[in-house]
């Protein structure tokens, strides 16, 4: 029940790695991240989650929201994950956030060279093209997603005025959205309620809002709760 000691987490992550006990491992950079947080222990966890989770297209949504984390923390660097990112979230319907990750590639100078640099400026003229056409319709979308009886549209109505840098407008259709219910993924929609609150300074209902995770997928879940600890950071 108290703050465990730096040495004996790095203990416990060091004979979880020697004996290949990946789930371990994790365990072991989660308390590390929330005791003694440090970019590099940010990075190693939420690589090895991803990792852990597998690159299916299955595990894509969850893949992309392991990378908001990763954008969050500073801890996004390599030039595959930001093609990665824009990649999924192009795929998924978030065109600004397809372009952002291209846009924190570029000023990272982690897309100059090889694959990435022919990938990334295929994924930014797309990006260009899909964010101009979201934008255009967004208004219509947002009526649509206010009459809707359940809430999905409105959680994706609020990721689009995230991606956009429209805190307020995603509160609003966020919260909606979840009191409606019916939600496909009610965890994600929470760890987006949280980013939202984050973006706005709000830091107790950010974390308020990523405990509210219900953990009905466990990875989703765990991520939730991860979110809260870097809120209370």
């Amino acid at each position: 029940g108290t703050k465990p000691a730096e040495g004996a987490l790095s203990v416990l992550l060091q004979s979880a790695i020697k004996t290949k006990d990946q789930k371990g491992a994790i365990v072991a950079l989660q308390k590390m991240v929330e005791y003694y947080p440090k970019p590099e222990r940010w990075r190693d966890l939420l690589v090895l989650m991803r990792d852990s989770a597998g690159r299916s297209a299955n595990d894509e949504e969850y893949t992309l929201n392991i990378y908001r984390l990763m954008r969050e923390t500073g801890t996004l660097k390599d030039g595959n994950e930001f093609v990665e990112m824009a990649t999924i979230a192009l795929k998924r319907g978030s065109p600004g956030e397809a372009s952002d990750a291209i846009k924190r590639g570029t000023a990272a100078n982690a897309l100059s060279t090889g694959g990435n640099k022919t990938a990334s400026d295929v994924l930014r003229k797309s990006a260009e093209v899909a964010e101009k056409a979201d934008r255009a319709t967004l208004a219509k979308f947002e009526t649509e997603a206010k009459s809707a009886k359940t809430g999905e549209a409105d959680v994706r109505l609020g990721q689009a005025f995230l991606s956009y840098d429209q805190p307020d407008k995603a509160l609003e259709a966020l919260q909606r959205g979840i009191q409606k219910g019916s939600l496909r993924n009610p965890d994600e929609a929470q760890i987006l309620l949280g980013m939202t609150y984050l973006k706005l300074g709000q830091k107790a209902e950010a974390q308020a809002a990523f405990s509210a995770g219900k953990g009905q997928d466990q990875k989703f879940g765990d991520l939730a709760q991860l979110w809260a600890i870097y809120a209370r950071s």
